[in-house]
């Protein structure tokens, strides 16, 4: 059974629970006409039958979207329920006029307003884990993103130390820029701040920066005056 039928057949069993102006006003809402309510509880019981036989939702696992097919003459009193309590809204699908919510909060807001709360909490649910996959998809995107700028980055500066000391100019350089040339090669996978706590002299991780963008800018002189 699916969850929009499994919804259903909860609210139809709590209708049968219900005080009788609760009954008729969820009957109400099944044949799609206006009622007059006898309690607080009708409200929620109208909307219920407005559900039952004129909504659908889809799995919260797979996406979270409710629509609401109603008849016309019941769309601005329907409506006049639910805006102040649920944030619904409203358009036209495949030329068809429907109430409808996208979104985590708005399918369990209009489920909780029916009373279907089991079925809100796992709509609330679903989307806690659906946050959390998304905060650790773009978490992997951002460490991937990472390795690539690390590993580029590496790769052009070890370029770099290859063609100065092709030249015979590692040998001349500054103290710091072979110790950083020196570093590099031996740590060719390592990132910028895995080098700093690997550098057996002292150096911040701007000053190592600096040191091996020196070197590249250095061969790139060096390329430039080849051709």
């Amino acid at each position: 059974m699916s969850f929009s039928k499994d919804v259903k057949k909860y609210l139809y069993e709590a209708r049968e629970s219900g005080k009788d102006c609760c009954k008729a006003s969820f009957d109400a809402g099944v044949k799609g006409i206006t009622a007059e309510f006898g309690c607080k509880k009708c409200t929620a019981q109208y909307i219920a039958g407005v559900f039952c036989e004129y909504g659908t939702m889809s799995d919260p696992a797979k996406s979270f979207q409710l629509f609401v097919y109603p008849k016309e003459e019941v769309e601005e009193f329907i409506y006049s329920l639910l805006e102040e309590g649920v944030s619904i809204s409203s358009g036209k699908i495949r030329g068809k006029k429907c109430f409808y919510c996208k979104s985590c909060e708005s399918v369990a807001d209009f489920l909780a307003f029916c009373k279907a709360t089991p079925f809100a909490m796992r709509v609330f649910e679903e989307g806690v884990v659906s946050e959390e996959r998304v905060r650790l998809q773009r978490k992997c995107n951002a460490e991937v993103a990472n390795i690539a700028r690390t590993t580029a980055a590496a790769g052009e500066q070890l370029e770099a130390i290859k063609l100065l000391r092709k030249y015979g100019m590692l040998e001349t350089l500054k103290s710091e820029l072979r110790e950083a040339a020196m570093l590099r090669e031996a740590y060719p996978e390592e990132g910028l701040s895995q080098l700093v706590s690997l550098s057996p002299v002292a150096v911040s991780k701007s000053g190592l920066n600096y040191r091996l963008k020196k070197l590249v800018s250095m061969a790139e002189e060096l390329k430039s005056e080849d051709m």
